[in-house]
């Protein structure tokens, strides 16, 4: 049976088909070979449109095979037997297409088209927004990108009027191939409202800002469209006389969003819409970017929170990411806190509230200030008779951006410092940790370095005025699953200098009573080396036997071995 078209194909478009095509079935045993060649600067589009070939396990049987280049060992593109419709590309100029029968049964045959697409230049693709829905679709990505596989839209609406973007369909296997950019604005430096793949995907609908929408889309090759894939709908909404400010994932008629947007006050309230008088409505979406000042992070500190709560906070939820956008580190997903305070690390914070389409509740507050990052030198504290605190939860705040907390604890001349543990919770000595040492400097004596279960003693008192406390940690993340809190304060003042280190206080019972052992030994030592130089002195002839005693006693100076030298040294005169 003659294949139709059989060989090289340079024609601008024409059809494949399988022979006998659609008036009669193909025969058993059947192959037919195409090469399509698209001119320079082109590649080839191949639409199988009808398909009816013997369907068997991996189209073993009867197939359709694509390759991507000019000879049966080019880059397969895929093996098809029971496709309904299906658009194909090639990467370069030139497309193998092969069609299979085997000695079996018999069917209908496939019918497809071929084209050239001519490489458009990199420059982004124009689409003017109407009042009526148009279609952007990954499928017909290489149409209107360059060779590079970077797709690039704008969407333009009038003066005073917005973009919206509903997301008709949206599947990406993962986030190691292509990905979906949506931009607030008409460049590739407007703020990006997210970026999309895997099973982060973009919010049902999108409104701009202003009157544009930056879309990209990358992909490595065309084979990636075979499973990965989007659709969106694009229109005009929202004209108005006056301009409107915000970045707005909800119609401005729904229920508003309190503070919707970017802020860049210095400090604020966020809460859910409603919040306190009503609940909050269902399938509610607010997004606000926080950016603090140049040299300085964000604060953010919870303090009611009231949300459904459902098994890792997958219904209603606030989310909170390090960052500008929604694909910034995240910080945490919240929905059950009473009191939690974020960091962080750098100047932005992005934050979420989601409800889902089921219950409402009353919804939350929370309060976003700026701190203005330290240098590098220590933090200073004076310690007085009044218990003062230091928390790791306030280290953000006190600390340079070097994550690296240093406070010098600072006494009179002559007190001491003492430190009472008050909390101690570290996961284990892999992360943050905390150095205490005897003194003013980084090179003062350690005390200790305290970390998981090795927890320093409830109580540490300085030998001078000073004690040094370090407390390192690798992120803002860090504060949420290890702290500490301890008191520090002025103690044991005295007109005389104290040696030694203390862990316990002068006062205490432990120390009276060495106080009178160490004096009872001493007065015994004393009454023993007296009674020994008068039996000796008493004869003089006896001298040399004094200065041999005294080597003696220098030599084991021990209690039982003095006096029995002694008393030797008695029985001899």
């Amino acid at each position: 049976a003659k294949c139709p078209n059989d060989g090289n194909l340079t024609t601008y478009q024409g059809i494949l088909k399988s022979p006998g095509f659609p008036k009669s079935s193909y025969q058993a045993d059947t192959v037919c070979i195409w090469v399509i060649t698209a001119p320079r600067g082109g590649k080839v589009k191949f639409a199988i449109s009808t398909m009816e070939l013997e369907d068997c396990s991996l189209c073993r049987c009867d197939y359709v095979e694509v390759r991507d280049g000019a000879t049966a060992n080019s880059q397969l593109i895929g093996r098809f037997c029971d496709e309904e419709r299906v658009n194909l590309y090639s990467e370069g100029r030139h497309m193998w297409v092969k069609f299979r029968s085997d000695v079996a049964m018999e069917y209908r045959g496939f019918s497809a088209s071929f084209s050239y697409l001519k490489l458009r230049k990199k420059e982004p693709f124009i689409m003017q927004a109407n009042g009526s829905s148009q279609l952007i679709a990954s499928s017909k990505s290489p149409a209107v990108c360059g060779s590079d596989k970077k797709c690039i839209w704008i969407i333009s609406a009038r003066e005073r009027c917005k973009v919206q973007i509903s997301i008709k369909s949206f599947a990406f296997l993962n986030c190691l191939g292509p990905f979906v950019e949506i931009r607030d604005g008409p460049s590739s430096s407007s703020p990006s409202i997210g970026r999309f793949c895997g099973d982060e995907k973009p919010p049902p609908e999108i409104y701009s800002i202003g009157n544009n929408l930056w879309i990209t889309f990358e992909y490595n090759s065309t084979r990636d469209l075979q499973m990965n894939g989007f659709q969106l709908l694009y229109k005009e909404v929202q004209c108005t006389n006056k301009p409107q400010i915000g970045f707005f994932t909800e119609p401005l008629n729904s229920a508003k969003c309190p503070n919707d947007g970017n802020l860049t006050t210095y400090q604020g309230i966020l809460k859910s819409p409603g919040f306190p008088k009503s609940s909050y409505q269902a399938d509610t979406v607010c997004i606000w970017v926080i950016t603090a000042p140049r040299g300085g992070k964000v604060k953010f500190a919870i303090s009611t929170m009231e949300l459904e709560d459902c098994s890792l906070c997958r219904c209603d939820y606030v989310e909170v990411r390090d960052g500008a956008t929604a694909n910034s580190q995240l910080i945490g997903r919240f929905c059950d806190e009473e009191r939690v305070n974020l960091y962080s690390e750098g100047r932005h914070m992005w934050v979420k509230f989601r409800s889902d389409v089921a219950m409402e509740y009353q919804g939350f507050s929370a309060s976003f200030s700026y701190l203005k990052l330290r240098k590098k030198e220590p933090f200073i504290l004076q310690a007085n008779g009044s218990s003062q605190l230091i928390a790791s939860s306030k280290s953000p705040a006190v600390c340079g951006s070097e994550k690296k907390c240093i406070w010098i604890i600072s006494a009179r001349e002559r007190c001491k410092v003492q430190i009472s543990l008050k909390s101690f919770a570290f996961l284990n000595c892999l992360g943050p940790f905390v150095e205490i040492r005897d003194g003013p400097s980084s090179s003062s004596p350690s005390i200790g370095r305290f970390c998981g279960d090795e927890k320093p003693p409830p109580e540490i008192y300085s030998i001078g005025n000073n004690l040094w406390i370090t407390f390192e940690y690798n992120s803002t993340r860090d504060l949420q699953t290890n702290g500490f809190q301890l008191l520090y304060k002025e103690v044991q003042c005295t007109n005389k200098p104290q040696i030694g280190f203390f862990t316990e206080p002068l006062n205490s019972d432990h120390w009276k009573s060495m106080a009178v052992g160490i004096g009872c030994t001493s007065l015994f030592l004393f009454v023993v080396l007296v009674w020994c130089f008068l039996k000796v002195a008493s004869n003089s002839s006896r001298f040399v036997e004094f200065e041999r005693t005294m080597s003696l006693i220098e030599q084991n100076p021990t209690e039982s071995s003095i006096a029995e030298t002694c008393f030797t040294n008695d029985r001899d005169l």
